[in-house]
């Protein structure tokens, strides 16, 4: 067998069966597993060959896609000999082999952005509300309440004072 070990979500790959046969002469109906969370892509998993009186070897090969993520294995072949003559009756076995593959999620990577996230405009690096106010001007002065921002704090009237006074 060769068969990757490791696929994506949504990958083909290619199956590809070395078969070696030896004795007997007819028809070999030869069947190759394919997991239900894989699809058949272009190709056929059921193989006919003819057997002649020399041993055969042949390489045969299907394609699939994966479909969802987990580790699947591939497990028995199925095969029916058909004796060419008629005289002995044909017969079906299984052949145990298995393969494993791990199939993983198929995450995109996304492409860098080729250009800056930075303005052309320049500003102050600190929050504009961190500045204090625009302008000194005010209408009133209050004694500082608890959860008053301390930018609003008059520190010179404070000074003055000895308490905490606030601007309107």
């Amino acid at each position: 067998w060769e068969t990757p070990s490791r696929a994506k979500v949504s990958d083909e790959f290619e199956i590809i069966v070395t078969l070696g046969i030896k004795g007997g002469f007819g028809i070999i109906d030869i069947e190759f597993p394919v997991p239900d969370q894989f699809d058949l892509v272009d190709d056929n998993n059921v193989h006919v060959v003819f057997k002649g009186y020399r041993n055969l070897s042949r390489k045969i090969s299907y394609r699939v896609r994966a479909m969802r993520r987990g580790v699947f294995d591939f497990k028995t072949v199925r095969y029916t000999y058909y004796p060419a003559l008629g005289i002995i009756s044909k017969t079906s076995k299984e052949y145990a082999e298995s393969h494993r593959i791990e199939v993983y999620p198929n995450i995109p990577v996304l492409p860098r952005m080729g250009r800056s996230f930075k303005t052309p405009m320049v500003m102050p690096s600190g929050s504009v509300s961190r500045l204090g106010p625009v302008s000194t001007d005010f209408d009133s002065i209050r004694d500082y309440q608890f959860g008053d921002p301390y930018r609003t704090i008059n520190w010179k009237a404070s000074a003055r004072t000895g308490v905490l006074e606030n601007c309107l």
